[in-house]
C-alpha cells in the first residue's frame, strides 16, 4: 500500500470511528496507527474530543462542502461533469472528513515524520494604525467607526490619514466617516482621513477591496492606487492591486467610475473591468463580476484560470506555502467553486478531482506533484 492508500485508509478508519462503526479489525488498526507514533497519537486525541468535534460543526453549518465540490462551471467543464456527479458517495465521506476536522495523517513509523497541521481559513482581524503612530488590534467584535467617532476631530492632511491593515489570511469591513462601506480582502491596506473635507472624498489603497461608495453628487469618491485614480459619485466596484501582480485591475458592479493614469483615462460602466499593467498601459474588457467579487461573498470562482494562480490566491487566505515540484503543473486549468470558510483539505479534494495532480501536505507547505 503506497503513501495516498495509506492516508486515505486512515481517513476512513478515523470518520469510521467518529460515527461508531468500526469492527474489530479496524479498531486494532487503529490502535497500531496510534502506537507507531506519538504525534499519531496526539492528532488522534485532538480530532476524537468533543470540543474540537463541536468547533467542526460549527464550521460545517456555515459551509456546504459538498456543493463546492459540485460547483463546477458546466460551460467551461462539460467533460469533468460526468466524473464529479459519479463521484457524489465519495464527496459525502470527505465531507465526513472535514466534519471531524481529519486534513491528512501521517501514517509513516518515525517520531520525526512530518506532521500535518489543521489549516484553516482566514479571519476577521485588521490593525488601525493612528495619525499618532499608535496601533490598535481589530477582530470581529472592535469597531473602527466607534473608534473614529471618540478621536478629537483634526483638519485632514497627509500627516494625519488613519491606516487600515489586514495581513496574510485576514480580512476585514468598515465603515469610512461618508457612509461608504470598505471590504478589504487579505494583505491590504486603506489610507483614510478621520474626516472627509475640500469638496471631495480621497482615500489611498493596495492590496484589494469592494468598495460600496455612498452616494454624494457634491464630493467625488476618490481611490489612489499605484499612480492610478479611481473617481465615482456613488456606485459598487472592486479594486484587486497587489505588488506582486502583473497588473491592477478595477471591477464594476453598478454605476459608472472614471479610471486615469497621467495621460490617459477609461469610463467604465458595470459588467467592465479596467486594466493597468506595469508599463502603466490601460485597458478595459467585459467580464463576469461574479469571478472578481465573489470572495466578499465567502467563496473563490475560479473560470479556466492556471493552477498557479488558483494556489497564488489560496496560500494568501490560508497562509500557506505552494511549491510546484513540475513546472509544468501551474499551468493546468481550473474551473469552479472554492469556499473560503472550509477547512483547507476539501479545497485539496476537489482540485486533485480536476487534473493528475497530488497534493502533499506538511504543516503548511503544500507541495504540488504529478
Amino acid at each position: 500500500m503506497n503513501e495516498h492508500d495509506k492516508h486515505a485508509r486512515i481517513i476512513h478508519l478515523l470518520v469510521s470511528q467518529w460515527q461508531g462503526s468500526l469492527t474489530d479489525g479496524e479498531r486494532e488498526e487503529i490502535e497500531a496507527w496510534k502506537r507507531s507514533n506519538r504525534r499519531n497519537r496526539a492528532l488522534h486525541d485532538r480530532i476524537t474530543s468533543r470540543e474540537f468535534l463541536e468547533e467542526k460543526l460549527e464550521q460545517e453549518s456555515r459551509v456546504d462542502h459538498v456543493a463546492g465540490w459540485l460547483a463546477i462551471d458546466a460551460r467551461h467543464a462539460a467533460r469533468r461533469r460526468a466524473r464529479i456527479i459519479g463521484r457524489t458517495s465519495a464527496a459525502v465521506v470527505v465531507a465526513l472528513a472535514v466534519v471531524a476536522g481529519i486534513t491528512r495523517v501521517t501514517v509513516t513509523g518515525g517520531d520525526d515524520a512530518p506532521v500535518v497541521a489543521i489549516i484553516a481559513p482566514g479571519e476577521m482581524k485588521a490593525e488601525l494604525t493612528l495619525p499618532g503612530g499608535s496601533v490598535i488590534q481589530l477582530d470581529r467584535e472592535t469597531s473602527v467607526t466607534g473608534l473614529l467617532a471618540s478621536e478629537p476631530r483634526v483638519e485632514e492632511s497627509a500627516g494625519n490619514y488613519h491606516v487600515l491593515s489586514t495581513p496574510r489570511g485576514g480580512e476585514y469591513t468598515m465603515t469610512l466617516p461618508d457612509g461608504t462601506t470598505v471590504f478589504l480582502n487579505s494583505e491590504s491596506r486603506l489610507g483614510f482621513p478621520g474626516r472627509f473635507g475640500g469638496g471631495e472624498r480621497r482615500v489611498s489603497f493596495t492590496g484589494e477591496a469592494y468598495f460600496e461608495v455612498a452616494r454624494d453628487a457634491s464630493s467625488p469618491f476618490r481611490v489612489e492606487v499605484n499612480g492610478a485614480l479611481v473617481e465615482v459619485l456613488g456606485t459598487s466596484f472592486n479594486v484587486r492591486a497587489y505588488a506582486d501582480e502583473q497588473e491592477m485591475q478595477t471591477t464594476l458592479v453598478k454605476g459608472s467610475v472614471m479610471l486615469s493614469v497621467p495621460g490617459a483615462s477609461e469610463r467604465l460602466v458595470a459588467g467592465e473591468q479596467g486594466t493597468i499593467d506595469r508599463e502603466g498601459r490601460l485597458g478595459k474588457r467585459e467580464v463576469d463580476v461574479e469571478l472578481y467579487t465573489g470572495w466578499k461573498e465567502g467563496y473563490f470562482a475560479f473560470d479556466r484560470d492556471r493552477l498557479e494562480k488558483v494556489m497564488h490566491d489560496l496560500a494568501r487566505w490560508y497562509k500557506i506555502e505552494v511549491v510546484f515540484e513540475e513546472p509544468e503543473l501551474k499551468e493546468i486549468s481550473f474551473t469552479g467553486i472554492v469556499r473560503r470558510y472550509g477547512d483547507f483539505n476539501t479545497v485539496v479534494r476537489m482540485l486533485e478531482m480536476t487534473g493528475d495532480t497530488r497534493f502533499v501536505i506538511d504543516r503548511h507547505v503544500i507541495r504540488i506533484r504529478k
